[in-house]
């Protein structure tokens, strides 16, 4: 709008203000001014909404000035009624152009150049009427067709809404318009009139019709635009690239709607797509592709699963998910227990899984309790499945492997050890781990195949943590043996006596003491064993020396878990160590003073039990590549009248060589003997909670007994196993069965 604002207020349309004082008018208005007034105002009215200058050179302060007069002068109401009646008529001119048929893009465009100029109109007029709009229109907003306090500026928009809503299927095409360029965007189809669906979406704002007239269209639109995308695209996608199209999706809406339109919409609206492209399809994700993320080992994918479904509501749908795939895993793992590969690989692939577990629920899950309780309960439950004691035995195993002669980082080492230690708390049968661990313990400890002292205390102390003193007391008995048995040895060697003789027989004793209740049982030592003589000096001399130590104790000498280490010399200058069992030393030594000897002038010769010395000769003389015996006849079996010599082209690339040993008794049976003792001392353990339950009920029913049994032990029991011990209690009159209810129990002191 143009104005001109030279001319003096001396003259307006005939009527002369000149003697009117600046405030207040006293004086009449002379006859027909108002109209006079009126109509000059009207003129400026005019030249506003036509954007031209106002009649007659006025002013703008010159306007202002009449309008404050006829205010002043008690006219405000007429001219606030004049003023709306002009605007309604000037405004449904403006916007009756709309209803031509126009396309929905020029339409849109139409809409938003009406707006715009009917905004600017309004804020001028709102200037120029000001002393109306703050003297009358707020204070009487009641004199309008509406209730309450208005201005200027919101008639106008009451005009404009009016105006737009008169004229049929103006504003539902200018809708349909916008709507259409919503879908174009999201379907990143470039349009050159993005600018106008602000606007108009600013102009519904103001006037009150984008909560009621486009949101709900705009919502409605987008929930069927997504539903059809999410079905599309869940076909031919995989999980994790769909999961990153709704996190790409949910942002793009989000910056959409800031940028163009209301703020209000942007919750529903990403509300909608999250319930369309997750929510609805949450069943699918979690059953078909969720567990190929953990199977990947997927984090951020993880992350962004747990976060969009978790903003659905479904992060309970997610941990039951994480739950099965877990136990999947699990089960997948421990089919190989069948084979002696697969069973090899169990332990390593359950640390493995465990590890990577626990990444994902750090790193995706933000170490939610929930789904640390349930991955818990899926290892629990695959590692406690079928028979327990197999992975107990595993366990067992790849930590004696772990804790052999090993160089390498002792971070590294610890590190190692924590993880199998996370397996380990998985385990419900703890007993047999330790009853397995405890045996290979032994045998580390007795052929010095033990990393360090430091490694099996680690471990222990961390054992002690998980399960109390009481489960490592035994273990730890066995390595206080062991310094205890060095700082004996160190005080034995520096007696002169001890000292002379192991010089004169060029022999160095080295000896473990055990006591009997840590270690597991050793075979019994034949009483026949005969020791050479330089050696049974020894023996004698460290007895005497302990029994004067340790009064009222005696010893027990067990060649079958003894080391020793022997020089051998074969032709002029070659020689070799060959570190041997102690019966296959006592075999060896025989042959220091002969060259041939008969299998049974061997055994005449060292007492060893025929059984023992068959597998002695048998490690010695047909061992596929260490053979420091040679046996006259052929095959494996050994017969009194066999001959064996020494091996005089034995040859080895190594100076000091290990020879093996055959065990008395296979791995499957010495497996089995160690099963048979669990079961022993968990039928006593049973046995125990059973009398201290009904000492202390007095009477109790059966499935009440075996319910506090199993609260009670420690280790996975059957309620067949506990009825057989009671039944075992009852003849030996610890219980009774109660003469008129048999399946209750009084206890008998």
């Amino acid at each position: 709008m143009s104005v001109v604002g030279s001319m003096d207020v001396d003259e307006l349309g005939g009527a002369s203000l000149a003697s009117a004082p600046a405030v207040g008018f006293e004086q009449a208005l002379p006859d027909g001014f108002e109209d006079e007034a009126w109509e000059t105002l009207r003129g400026c009215v005019h030249a506003v909404f036509a954007g031209q200058a106002f009649p007659g050179g006025l002013s703008r302060e010159q306007v202002y000035q009449l309008v404050e007069g006829l205010c002043l002068h008690g006219c405000a109401p007429q001219l606030c009624s004049r003023l709306i009646s002009e605007c309604s008529a000037l405004t449904d001119g403006r916007l009756r152009s709309l209803a031509a048929g126009l396309t929905e893009e020029l339409l849109l465009e139409r809409v938003a150049v009406a707006w715009a100029g009917h905004s600017t109109t309004m804020r001028q007029l709102e200037v120029l009427f000001l002393y109306l709009d703050r003297s009358h229109l707020l204070r009487h907003g009641a004199a309008l067709t509406v209730s309450g306090p208005r201005s200027i500026w919101q008639c106008g928009l009451l005009l404009f809404r009016s105006a737009l809503e008169a004229l049929p299927g103006v504003l539902d095409r200018a809708i349909y318009s916008a709507l259409l360029l919503v879908d174009a965007d999201r379907q990143h189809r470039p349009l050159r009139y993005y600018a106008d669906l602000g606007s108009f979406v600013g102009m519904l704002s103001q006037l009150g019709l984008y909560e009621a007239a486009f949101e709900p269209r705009l919502l409605e639109r987008t929930t069927s635009f997504y539903r059809a995308e999410g079905e599309a695209l869940l076909r031919k996608l995989p999980v994790a690239s769909y999961l990153q199209h709704c996190d790409a999706r949910v942002e793009h809406e989000r910056t959409f709607c800031d940028t163009h339109l209301q703020a209000s919409t942007a919750e529903a609206l990403v509300e909608r797509v999250r319930a369309e492209l997750v929510k609805r399809h949450s069943g699918d994700i979690l059953l078909s592709g969720f567990g190929l993320l953990v199977e990947g080992h997927c984090v951020a994918d993880l992350t962004r699963a747990f976060r969009l479904l978790g903003d659905v509501g479904e992060t309970q749908a997610v941990r039951a998910a994480w739950t099965r795939v877990i136990k999947s895993m699990g089960a997948k793992i421990m089919e190989g227990e069948n084979t002696p590969e697969g069973a090899k690989s169990i332990i390593p692939a359950v640390i493995d899984l465990h590890k990577k577990a626990h990444e994902v629920l750090a790193s995706s899950f933000g170490g939610c309790c929930e789904f640390a309780r349930s991955l818990k309960d899926a290892f629990e439950a695959f590692l406690n499945a079928g028979v327990q004691m197999s992975v107990a035995k595993l366990l067992a195993k790849h930590l004696d492997e772990a804790l052999e002669k090993t160089s390498g980082d002792p971070q590294h080492f610890e590190t190692s050890i924590g993880s199998i230690i996370a397996v380990f708390r998985h385990l419900l049968a703890k007993d047999a781990f330790e009853a397995f661990f405890r045996k290979d313990l032994a045998k580390r400890l007795l052929s010095q195949r033990s990393a360090s002292d430091d490694a099996e205390g680690f471990l222990l102390q961390s054992l002690r943590g998980e399960c109390g003193a009481g489960y490592t007391s035994r273990m730890e008995g066995m390595l206080r043996d062991l310094r205890q048995s060095r700082a004996l040895l160190d005080d034995f060697a520096s007696e002169p006596d001890a000292k002379a003789a192991m010089d004169e027989t060029g022999v160095d004793l080295d000896v473990l003491v055990v006591t009997t209740g840590f270690w597991p049982p050793q075979p019994p030592a034949s009483p026949e064993i005969q020791y050479p003589p330089p050696i049974r000096m020894l023996q004698d001399m460290f007895s005497a020396f302990y029994v004067a130590r340790h009064a009222g104790r005696s010893l027990k000498w067990s060649p079958s878990g003894g080391l020793c280490t022997l020089r051998m010399c074969v032709g002029v200058e070659a020689r070799k160590e060959l570190v041997v069992s102690a019966l296959q030393a006592l075999v060896l030594l025989r042959f220091n003073t002969c060259d041939r000897l008969t299998v049974e002038a061997i055994c005449q010769a060292t007492g060893i039990d025929t059984a023992d010395l068959h597998r002695t000769l048998q490690s010695l003389a047909l061992h596929k590549t260490i053979k420091v015996l040679l046996k006259e006849s052929k095959g494996r079996e050994i017969l009194p009248e066999d001959v064996f010599l020494v091996n005089s082209s034995f040859s080895h690339k190594h100076y000091r060589i290990v020879v093996p040993q055959i065990s008395a008794k296979d791995p499957q049976e010495e497996e089995a003997l160690t099963e048979q003792r669990l079961f022993e001392d968990r039928q006593h353990e049973v046995d125990a909670v059973i009398v201290r339950t009904m000492k202390a009920a007095k009477i109790l029913s059966h499935q009440r007994l075996v319910s506090d049994v199993f609260s009670a032990v420690a280790f996975p029991i059957q309620a067949s196993d506990v009825k057989k011990r009671i039944e075992s209690l009852i003849e030996r009159e610890y219980l009774e069965r109660d003469a008129k209810k048999p399946a209750t129990y009084k206890y008998l002191a």
